[in-house]
């Protein structure tokens, strides 16, 4: 198969998104909207986010492939990316969810594309410096996804503690 390697990936990124959209699907909505600190983000804010960073980055990757060993990407400060987050803050959950399975299936659209010989092309991250493709992929998706994953599990435990004193 010529794009084994995005087989193995698509497995890894249905496996975290179903688990984030089945753990949040029945839960108070309520204690979703609270941050945990005023400069943290809320679980639906973690979510928000997760619903947009994947299929930016897969069209950041693609561009890679087209262009190997230019620039790519953002970093934390991107105003796109800030306001991915702000302007979906106060999506209903149903919403919410939905976006992270619409973002689940564009991503592994683009994912599909990418064959085995274009994994070990290389772009430049303004922070990371130069990546290959591989690298991209575990660091601004699979990581991304699981690190999200637990700072909106560590965000929910934080207000249900709060709420319960």
């Amino acid at each position: 198969m010529s794009n084994q390697i995005a087989q193995d990936y698509v497995g890894e990124i249905n496996e975290s998104l179903r688990g984030l959209v089945a753990q949040y699907k029945d839960r108070d909505p309520a204690d979703l909207y609270l941050r945990p600190e005023p400069e943290e983000w809320s679980v639906i804010e973690i979510l928000a986010h997760v619903a947009e960073f994947p299929p930016y980055w897969l069209k950041a990757f693609l561009q890679v492939i087209q262009n190997p060993g230019q620039p790519f990407g953002r970093t934390h400060t991107d105003p796109q990316r800030i306001a991915a987050v702000a302007n979906h803050a106060q999506d209903a959950l149903p919403l919410t969810l939905e976006r992270i399975e619409q973002a689940q299936a564009q991503t592994i659209e683009m994912l599909l594309t990418i064959k085995n010989e274009d994994w070990g092309k290389t772009g430049v991250h303004p922070n990371r410096g130069v990546m290959n493709l591989h690298q991209m992929m575990e660091f601004f998706v699979t990581k991304h996804i699981h690190d999200h994953t637990h700072q909106a599990d560590k965000a929910l435990q934080t207000v249900l503690t709060l709420r319960a004193k």
